[in-house]
């Protein structure tokens, strides 16, 4: 299972989200913002960072920034809120910024979980791509 760090500036979400990534037997921690996204990552071994975006302190944008100058392989899940037209372009700027995937608020369950699965996955492989110098195992 994955160690996952979830960042989200609205305690009853990020309570919401923890809560179900734990159901799924993963270890969640969590941050209010991404001030020590970049400590936290290190102290507790993460594979994987689920930000919201729009944040006060240290938003999401900046989460990505700093992940992708000093963890650039780390896999990011980024979480806007659905606010008119709002919400497209954040999560466009989230994929620019290094997000593999983008989710809509408010997101079931399942969604996420499913989501969770998918980027793990392709962390797997994207790992044993680079450990193995692209050749199939097997």
């Amino acid at each position: 299972m994955a160690n996952i760090l979830i960042i989200d500036d609205d305690y009853f979400y990020r309570e919401f989200l923890v809560t179900a990534v734990r159901r799924q037997g993963h270890a969640a921690y969590d941050l209010p913002n991404g001030l020590g996204v970049l400590e936290a990552v290190t102290e507790f071994a993460i594979d994987l960072v689920i930000t919201d975006i729009f944040m006060p302190v240290v938003d999401g944008i900046e989460v990505l920034r700093n992940l992708r100058t000093y963890r650039p392989e780390m896999p990011v899940i980024a979480l806007t809120g659905e606010v008119f037209d709002i919400s497209d372009f954040y999560g466009r700027t989230a994929q620019r910024f290094g997000a593999v995937r983008v989710l809509v608020k408010p997101i079931k369950p399942a969604e996420l979980i499913d989501c969770i699965a998918d980027v793990m996955a392709h962390a797997a492989r994207e790992k044993d791509f680079v450990e193995t110098g692209g050749r199939a195992n097997g």
